[in-house]
């Protein structure tokens, strides 16, 4: 990050399904419940990469995999944002880490960079998965989504958009993850499976440099480093 932080936002969702926490994990690795969640926020030119193991890290001999996703995703932003943004779509690459603790439980982090505006944000969300006390055989699912500013922006417009933006995004992405849980049929056997070693196939389509000129200019655009120059300021 190019400089330091100015500004934190952080929003907390929660959700209990109806399944173990190697089941709902299962269903958050599938390819075609990913692809699902994108289709569904209206975005194009999804790739999604197989995952990684990293192998065991840290203390508490949690073992890790990460996978990379770019997709195309349209800006439903007010129109004097999408003059200083001055596209109607943005190139994303999300990474994700999923961690298996010893104590099956799980983490999972994602981070978030645009191709433009970058240098401004970026959004990181913490997923914590474990046993539901409350209801048996049941996944606690909570959420911590934090969208991270380097400067201040005039009239804070474009934090709030964003900030709505990643939340209304991460409750989408648990929202189909929850349709696919009831539509995933339930395993007969107790024995917890590992479901950090399932075998993914990428069929996706490879976002290429082609698609960036799908979006559209924004009307009335004015120059990026122009309009930041005109918008930034410090706080008191």
């Amino acid at each position: 990050f190019p400089r330091a932080v100015a500004m934190v936002q952080e929003s907390t969702l929660d959700v209990s399904y109806p399944c173990r926490p190697h089941e709902f994990i299962g269903v958050y690795k599938d390819q075609q419940a990913k692809r699902q969640y994108h289709e569904k926020r209206g975005d194009v030119g999804i790739q999604i990469s197989p995952w990684s193991p990293v192998g065991v890290i840290g203390g508490d001999g949690s073992v890790k995999e990460t996978r990379d996703v770019t997709f195309l995703a349209p800006i439903n932003a007010p129109s004097s944002l999408t003059k200083v943004i001055g596209r109607d779509c943005t190139v994303i690459t999300e990474k994700q880490d999923v961690s298996q603790l010893q104590d099956g439980t799980y983490k999972i982090y994602t981070l978030y960079k645009p191709d433009i505006m970058g240098q401004y944000f970026h959004v990181e969300t913490f997923w914590d998965v474990a046993p539901d006390r409350d209801y048996p055989l049941h996944t606690r699912v909570s959420v911590k989504i934090q969208v991270k500013f380097n400067m201040y922006f005039m009239g804070h417009l474009f934090e709030f958009f964003l900030i709505s933006a990643a939340s209304t995004s991460a409750q989408q992405n648990l929202d189909v993850l929850g349709e696919a849980i009831s539509a995933h049929p339930r395993p007969s056997q107790d024995v917890d499976e590992d479901a950090m070693s399932s075998d993914d196939t990428d069929t996706s389509s490879v976002a290429s440099p082609e698609v960036v000129a799908v979006c559209a200019p924004a009307e009335g655009h004015v120059p990026l480093d122009e309009m930041m120059m005109m918008m930034a300021h410090s706080e008191a």
